[in-house]
């Protein structure tokens, strides 16, 4: 038996001296991930009605290479759309596609300023928005951009975000389109309440006369392709709450509006919502949220916007519903439902719903 404690102890001490012999880059890497399988309920006027169940697997890591650089690399499932990493099941039990989701460097300048270049972890790590009706959540962004933050005052705080986003690049054009974002904006915070205000300006450069891959074919095109530009004025704003109850610890009320300058009727957009709950840790903790959007023909490019609302096309209007319960740790339930309609023609209606069980780690 004392054999047996002793090889137990010199192992744990061998464990140490090799941990304390690793270079700090990979003591200081951290591994996360995500695995979703989904049933979805598609009813369409335009299309045929869907039933379909899809995965979706997500697997990233990010290491300290140094105190200036972070290095952030993942990996998901789908077919190269940026706005969707899921695959759907069938197709004869054929293997599924896994692709580079996100890869970049991000350097701290100093302790209010960060730049990364590459293609960044999620559009929501480059710039404030507290809801996807004009981005995607799912959409990782190519290009560079900097992310500042300072304490101004005991309760507020300054932040700017930029980016400069690829969108393509033609080696037979030096007329490749991109679109640039600057937003500055505030954050008051006092005792358990919080407001968020930021005002974007968001241009794309080189997009005219362009018909992009995953477009969603709901903006103006003539002949072909686009036919205006894209000159977004976008303030938003998110007010939140926290709430030290048995089974609710927040509640946040937020809006966004949007107006595109360079389209003949100054097309516009916004979405209201609010939500409320917990944080989905372990079992019983649960979320609500519930906005509305509009969102007219031209307001912006149709590459960009939440692709489970009326298949990512503008000249769209509806209703989301939301609700997670957590089933145990790391492992919860949510149920998403949209109920949509064209603007132009409210003939044409899509409603959607998605039952989800989701892992993460």
């Amino acid at each position: 038996m004392k054999k047996k404690f002793l090889l137990i102890a010199m192992l744990i001490m061998a464990t140490g001296v090799f941990a304390q012999s690793l270079p700090s880059w990979i003591t200081n890497t951290k591994l996360n991930g995500k695995f979703r399988l989904r049933e979805e309920f598609i009813d369409q006027t335009d299309k045929v009605d869907r039933d379909r169940t899809r995965i979706q697997f997500k697997l990233g890591i990010t290491t300290k290479i140094n105190a200036k650089i972070d290095l952030g690399i993942g990996i998901a499932t789908g077919s190269g759309d940026p706005r969707s990493q899921n695959v759907t099941l069938g197709d004869s039990d054929s293997s599924k596609e896994l692709n580079l989701y996100y890869a970049f460097i991000q350097y701290k300048a100093t302790d209010n300023l960060k730049i990364w270049g590459g293609k960044f972890k999620g559009i929501k790590k480059a710039i404030f928005i507290p809801s996807n009706f004009l981005w995607d959540y799912d959409i990782a962004p190519e290009g560079v951009g900097l992310i500042f933050n300072k304490k101004l005052t005991e309760n507020l705080r300054l932040f700017f975000n930029a980016s400069y986003i690829v969108v393509d690049e033609y080696k037979d054009s030096g007329a490749d389109p991109f679109v640039y974002i600057v937003q500055p904006g505030l954050i008051y915070k006092k005792g358990d309440f919080q407001a968020k205000l930021g005002i974007a300006y968001m241009s794309a450069v080189h997009e005219t006369g362009n018909l992009f891959e995953y477009s969603s074919h709901s903006n103006t095109y003539e002949n072909g392709v686009l036919k205006y530009g894209y000159s977004v004025l976008n303030p938003n704003i998110e007010l939140k709450w926290k709430i030290d109850g048995r089974y609710i610890s927040f509640f946040k009320l937020f809006g966004e509006y949007a107006s595109n300058s360079d389209a003949d009727n100054e097309d516009s957009a916004y979405t209201l919502g609010l939500a409320f709950g917990k944080k989905i840790k372990s079992y019983g903790d649960f979320s609500f949220s519930a906005n509305y959007r509009y969102l007219e023909k031209d307001v912006w490019l149709d590459i960009f916007p939440d692709s489970d609302a009326f298949s990512g096309k503008t000249d769209a209007k509806g209703l989301e519903l939301e609700f997670k319960y957590g089933l145990m740790k790391n492992v919860y339930l949510s149920i998403d439902y949209y109920d949509m309609k064209r603007i132009i023609d409210n003939s044409q209606s899509q409603k959607r719903f998605q039952f989800d069980i989701n892992l993460k780690f």
